[in-house]
């Protein structure tokens, strides 16, 4: 081999080591999901409410019953949603201000 294609092998092993790289936090994205659905039982009804900026999960929505549900560490919150109700949570990893209406968990 000479100098440039062994140049160009190397090129290609560094970008094939990059998109393994990226194929391994992907499918630990998969698992974490996963496991959140298995600890929080959520069902195929249910729904996770994400930050509308930057899609950071902030709770299940149980669409049967109407009921929220938000944990964080060792808090966890249950709210029902009554007629007309609204939820009004700040992102853990934005900050943002995300409301939801009982609207929201119907459609």
């Amino acid at each position: 081999m000479d100098k440039k294609q062994n140049q160009d092998f190397e090129l290609r092993l560094i970008d094939l080591e990059k998109s393994y790289i990226s194929l391994l936090k992907e499918i630990k994205n998969l698992v974490n999901i996963e496991s959140f659905v298995a600890e929080n039982k959520v069902c195929e009804k249910d729904k996770i409410w994400v930050c509308e900026k930057c899609k950071f999960k902030l709770a299940v929505i149980d669409v049967n019953n109407k009921e929220v549900r938000i944990r964080h560490k060792d808090l966890y919150l249950w709210n029902k949603m009554d007629k007309g109700g609204e939820i009004k949570i700040i992102c853990r990893g934005c900050s943002h201000l995300n409301t939801l209406f009982e609207n929201d968990i119907i459609n």
